[in-house]
């Protein structure tokens, strides 16, 4: 299984970017686990970005920096492989695919840029 986990550390609590960033990824979401981190997001707002989908929303202190939403997203993963894409992102249609292609040929580590 894959798990991908966004990190909001980077749009300040805002929802648009990651409410862009999730109808960017909805085409390539299917099976995957995702797990979004998040400083106070409200039931509604996490359940209107959610749209139906199963999401594991791992909230976490103001004060918590960028390297405590990833490692904190990861703790909350089960998936074999762990993707992350920050919440500010505009990845292209294909981005997990080809991210996750090299595991298949037997790479152990990918990086994206």
């Amino acid at each position: 299984m894959i798990s991908l986990v966004i990190e909001t550390w980077n749009v300040g609590g805002e929802a648009a970017p990651l409410r862009k960033l999730l109808y960017a990824l909805a085409p390539q979401l299917d099976g995957v686990e995702l797990v979004i981190t998040h400083v106070g997001l409200d039931r509604r707002t996490r359940d209107t970005l959610a749209d139906g989908k199963r999401v594991t929303w791992v909230e976490l202190p103001k004060d918590a920096d960028y390297y405590t939403h990833k490692n904190r997203g990861f703790d909350a993963t089960t998936g074999d492989i762990v993707a992350f894409i920050d919440g500010d992102c505009e990845p292209d249609p294909t981005w997990l695919d080809e991210l996750i292609a090299p595991f298949a040929d037997g790479a152990l580590v990918v990086a994206g840029a």
